[in-house]
């Protein structure tokens, strides 16, 4: 695997167009790397990547956002993550077929990994968001662990099954909502996420880096 789609989230921006954000994970096999989003059918890059987080085995994790009107989607819109180094050029189009933009997008898709964060905010006290999960097997102990401390405390909240996103996309959703009184002091609330699937545990941290929200303090 020289490239392969992470996950992509889908979102409507203030703007009214789609919003959305890409991640792709890479073999890291030199310094100069090109990486963007690209449509098939033109050739056109959407836009171009920028470094995220190392994941391990010599993979680095890079994101990229775009929006796009509705009006341009019309039935699909197909989507490639390209990565040039040097004379090199490695794609993934989802075996052939593209990944595809369609009206009505689900929150997310995922593509390798197990679960990764859709949305998340602080409200004053309340922390609350959104877990997708691939479902590859049955699924148990969603939740979320996090620290006003930068981990020298920390506390953690279950996340409960919302909804199944369609059967092409076989992802569960979870939400978790937790009232946190020491918010109200913190800068900052860093998080990742954890769950069982078919027995086995598997961590969410925003490619090592954990999630993290910046609180501004009133």
């Amino acid at each position: 695997m020289s490239i392969q789609l992470a996950y992509a989230l889908f979102k409507k921006a203030s703007s009214g167009k789609l919003k959305i954000d890409v991640y792709v994970e890479i073999e890291n096999l030199g310094f100069e790397k090109h990486i963007c989003v690209k449509n098939p059918r033109t050739g056109a890059a959407y836009c171009e990547a920028v470094y995220a987080g190392f994941v391990g085995n010599n993979q680095e994790c890079w994101q990229a956002s775009f929006e796009i009107d509705d009006g341009a989607i019309g039935d699909g819109l197909p989507f490639t993550v390209e990565y040039s180094i040097g004379d090199t050029t490695f794609v993934d189009d989802n075996n052939g077929n593209s990944y595809l933009i369609v009206p009505n997008m689900p929150d997310i898709i995922i593509r390798s990994g197990v679960l990764f964060l859709i949305d998340a905010s602080v409200d004053g006290i309340l922390f609350s968001g959104k877990i997708g999960v691939k479902k590859t097997a049955d699924i148990c102990d969603v939740k979320v662990l996090y620290s006003t401390e930068k981990w020298q405390t920390f506390h953690e909240a279950p996340a409960k099954h919302a909804y199944e996103l369609p059967e092409e996309y076989g992802v569960s959703v979870y939400k978790f909502s937790v009232k946190e009184k020491e918010l109200k002091k913190a800068d900052a609330l860093h998080f990742y996420l954890s769950c069982n699937v078919g027995g086995e545990t598997f961590w969410g941290n925003n490619f090592s880096r954990d999630y993290i929200i910046r609180i501004k303090q009133s």
